[in-house]
């Protein structure tokens, strides 16, 4: 075979062939580069989860002395988190003696009631109410006053009495002769307000 190429051809033939090796070392060195960068990296990351996982076991050691506060203050909010059901579903009492005594009219007091938890569904379900009148239409007032408030569904009269003779009573006795038991059932919106 005659080599009929000219020497300017035959040096870049070469310099092209050299400049292809180039080029794939330049290649193999970059992703060598790479290889080692991502190596270094996982080795850092490692090395950082070893030194995290050391300082959550001595700080865990540290915080075992506290375990019994973290426990008591667990246990404190969950008696506040009751709580807080228990208040959300409970009557105020002051709001409802307050409501209760705007309600009263006048010339009637009552002499007993008895507040406490009432079922408000079931056989007892009633509260039973004694107040002293004047006369015997305000035993009627009172009665039709306590229907009208918001705190009572049903209000029923048990007995009414008066003795027969009121000159020998004492004091509130003589200024309301008349004595006066209701029976009450409380109003479904008393006993069971909304939640918040």
């Amino acid at each position: 075979m005659i080599n009929i190429l000219s020497p300017a051809q035959k040096r870049d033939i070469h310099a092209a062939r050299i400049n292809v090796v180039l080029v794939r070392y330049c290649v193999t060195v970059v992703l060598l580069v790479l290889l080692c960068g991502l190596i270094y990296g996982f080795w850092i990351l490692a090395q950082e989860k070893a030194a995290t996982l050391e300082k959550i076991a001595a700080q865990s050691d540290q915080s075992r002395p506290y375990a019994a506060v973290e426990k008591e203050a667990d246990s404190f909010r969950n008696n506040l988190t009751i709580a807080k059901s228990i208040l959300s579903k409970e009557t105020s009492y002051s709001t409802f003696l307050t409501t209760l005594a705007a309600g009263l009219p006048s010339g009637t007091v009552l002499t007993q009631l008895s507040i406490g938890h009432v079922n408000t569904s079931g056989p007892q379900s009633t509260m039973v109410i004694e107040a002293r009148t004047s006369n015997y239409n305000k035993t009627l007032e009172l009665k039709n006053s306590l229907e009208q408030t918001e705190l009572f569904e049903n209000v029923s009269i048990i007995n009414t009495s008066r003795p027969e003779d009121i000159t020998r009573l004492p004091g509130l006795e003589a200024r309301y002769p008349y004595t006066a038991t209701y029976s009450v059932k409380l109003s479904t919106a008393v006993s069971k307000p909304e939640s918040p």
